[in-house]
């Protein structure tokens, strides 16, 4: 069914129906597709604030001896690294997720449905990054929020997935740039879940683990299939 459909002009629009799923298009009057986008945006703000609000600036003995300031902020050192690990990450979350919702001309219920877990792993991120800053040397620590990462990617899939069988793109993905996105989502599972064994032998090791994200994304980028364009350019993939 088209999303195009006439409405009547004193009428809000309503939901388009295929008789399984409800369809919000982005266009018209509704809100629900915007109510969505908006929701996950709040949900990256609310948890990127959390972990900024888990740092507290150290008490001190004596207000004006700089040199316990320097020695207790050194000590907050693993603290303060975590939380810019955590923010990056969340943060490149964030950026996917925009990027991958600007290519929809609409939601259906069930993409819908799926975004709720998604967004409850997102804004769980905030509790294991504070673990992760405390406690840094614990593997356990670490892994919880290598667990939670590895979670969102995995759930980050399943919405590029329901959007692809649901064809909710504005431009269809052909196989090979469905393939190719899956990897882009999936990589990071793979790369947070094997990290873990690497924590209970030095948790550092496993963080430099992590790392090994940025040249599979660099690797994925420099690949990405080049599917021709309505006008017969080279257009960009959805993903």
């Amino acid at each position: 069914m088209s999303d195009d459909q006439p409405t009547d002009p004193d009428l809000p629009s309503n939901p388009l129906s295929d008789g399984r799923t409800l369809r919000y298009p982005r266009s018209g009057r509704g809100l629900e597709f915007d109510r969505v986008a908006n929701f996950s945006d709040a949900v990256y703000a609310i948890a990127l604030t959390l972990i900024a609000l888990e740092l507290h600036p150290p008490t001190l003995d004596f207000e004006g001896d700089a040199t316990e300031l320097l020695h207790k902020l050194g000590a907050m050192s693993d603290e303060i690294i975590i939380f810019f690990v955590a923010f990056a990450v969340m943060g490149s979350y964030w950026l996917a997720n925009h990027r991958f919702v600007a290519t929809l001309r609409s939601m259906d219920s069930a993409y819908v449905s799926w975004t709720l877990p998604y967004l409850a792993w997102v804004a769980f991120l905030p509790f294991p990054a504070d673990a992760m800053g405390r406690y840094f040397e614990n593997p356990v620590a670490v892994s919880l929020f290598a667990v939670n990462v590895a979670m969102v990617s995995l759930l980050e899939w399943v919405l590029l997935w329901r959007a692809h069988r649901s064809g909710l793109f504005f431009r269809p993905l052909t196989p090979a740039a469905y393939r190719w996105a899956s990897l882009g989502s999936l990589a990071p599972v793979a790369v947070f879940l094997l990290s873990i064994p690497v924590m209970w032998i030095d948790t550092v090791l496993g963080l430099a683990v992590w790392g090994l994200s940025v040249p599979v994304g660099i690797y994925l980028k420099s690949h990405a299939p080049k599917p021709e364009g309505d006008d017969g350019r080279k257009g960009d993939v959805a993903a």
